[in-house]
């Protein structure tokens, strides 16, 4: 590799949570050169928390084609090159890990997890799960992210409310 490799976008940010853990997976997009050949190599990170805490950051190239857009759509690179090409940027993904962009990004994940639990509640369990998460990973939320969520939640269930209570008599004088 005789360019520096260039962050060209990190994206792909999700966090998918269980009931008492959770996934966090992110796509790193670096630009170098292989063989005098522009080339877009696709960094995985992914970590997760078990009974006895987190995982190490699983840190590996899952693609590398040649190109220099993110999201490249050239021919892939052997297996021998992505392998090469992972373990050269390894330890600048590992060091992106460390910064305020990959912590502005993990909030976001968190907050798009809250969301999509809310998205998949019914009105008979309310926002539970939601307020659940919400409360276990409160630290990751700024104070607006956090006010959203809980406005959320409570919208969510005041809908839950409704959409519970029985339906009012039939009245035959509001028929025409």
């Amino acid at each position: 590799m005789s360019t520096t490799p260039e962050l060209l976008l990190a994206g792909g940010h999700s966090i998918t949570a269980g009931y008492n853990n959770w996934k966090e997976e992110v796509h790193l997009y670096y630009r170098t050169e292989w063989r005098g050949e522009s080339v877009v190599v696709t960094m995985a990170l992914s970590r997760y928390q078990h009974s006895s805490g987190i995982s190490e950051w699983r840190i590996y190239a899952q693609d590398a084609r040649v190109g220099t857009e993110a999201h490249g759509c050239g021919p892939h690179l052997t297996d021998l090159a992505q392998s090469r090409l992972s373990a050269q940027l390894q330890p600048l993904a590992a060091e992106w890990l460390t910064t305020d962009a990959y912590r502005t990004s993990e909030s976001l994940a968190y907050f798009h997890a809250v969301k999509r639990e809310l998205g998949d509640a019914t009105p008979y369990g309310g926002s539970k799960r939601a307020q659940q998460l919400l409360a276990n990973y409160s630290e990751k939320f700024c104070d607006t992210q956090r006010g959203q969520l809980i406005e959320m939640c409570d919208a969510f269930d005041r809908f839950a409310g409704l959409y519970e209570a029985p339906a009012a008599p039939f009245e035959t004088s509001e028929v025409r």
